[in-house]
């Protein structure tokens, strides 16, 4: 972006700048991104609880948004961000990763 768009939205009067005072972080590349949701959830006061029939384990920080499903013998964390409505099967690994909403894993995974 900072070498095609940003100098032809330039030429073009188009390209603005905002002051802001908080912390900003580069997350253009897909490492970055992975690097800022760990921070996010070493620095987030992670107090969720989890209802469950099944029998899984937590490592924390994780965070896990609402109707999820996880089946047992399952494994989640630590740095993991699991997406809202989203069934993880069983006896299933998921470390370092982040789940976007609405999506299915099958038994007998493992995500690093």
């Amino acid at each position: 972006m900072e070498r095609e768009i940003f100098p032809q939205l330039a030429q073009q009067n188009k390209l603005y700048g905002y002051i802001h005072n908080g912390t900003w972080i580069d997350i253009g590349k897909p490492e970055e991104y992975l690097q800022t949701n760990k921070h996010l959830l070493n620095h987030t006061n992670n107090t969720q609880t989890h209802k469950t029939t099944h029998k899984y384990k937590l490592h924390q920080p994780v965070a896990i948004d609402k109707n999820v499903k996880i089946g047992k013998n399952t494994t989640i964390g630590p740095y993991t961000i699991i997406g809202k409505h989203t069934t993880i099967g069983k006896n299933t690994h998921i470390d370092n990763t982040i789940i976007f909403p609405h999506t299915k894993i099958n038994d007998n995974t493992t995500i690093t």
